[in-house]
């Protein structure tokens, strides 16, 4: 229920200018004390109604970062396909549609992070600590690159800084 409720205020956000890739990030309810981050993505869909989305893949010598994202959701018509790698996706959709995504990010690995094992470099989420990378958490559309980005933080804990 309170993913429910999470997901329908990042769907009530008014939408982006056709320009603007937005996303809200926020702490979502724990699960079987597994802890978890919310991302909500809202941008314009391409005007031939598929539009083609890359799932974080590398970063700094990580790879396959895209086993982080969970619960990847389109929230407007249409539906989301498997693309010819396993970070890629495709989206149908109405042309030119608003297109909402929302999806979590959760650890791919158990315990506390170590700077031996690279953990610096890929998402950790725990029940007292989260460090997050742009690139290692960000679905993007493969059209997005010179559009402007908006983020915001949506529900985060009391006393969880931003930076």
């Amino acid at each position: 229920m309170l993913v429910a409720l999470f997901a329908a205020a990042l769907v009530a956000q008014s939408p982006p200018p056709a320009d603007i890739v937005a996303y809200t990030l926020g702490a979502a309810p724990r699960v079987d004390d597994i802890a978890r981050v919310s991302i909500g993505m809202r941008f314009r869909g391409d005007a031939d109604g598929e539009t083609r989305i890359r799932l974080p893949f590398g970063y700094a010598g990580e790879t396959d970062l895209h086993r982080n994202i969970h619960d990847l959701a389109l929230e407007t018509p249409g539906e989301i396909l498997n693309g010819d790698a396993p970070h890629m996706k495709i989206i149908r959709h109405p042309p030119g549609e608003m297109i909402v995504l929302n999806y979590e990010i959760r650890p791919d690995r158990e315990g506390d992070p170590h700077a031996d094992a690279l953990d610096y470099h890929r998402p950790v989420v725990t029940q007292t600590y989260i460090h997050l990378i742009g690139n290692t958490i960000f679905i993007r559309a493969d059209h997005s690159p010179g559009r402007e980005y908006s983020f915001r933080e949506h529900a985060l804990e009391a006393g969880w800084p931003l930076i």
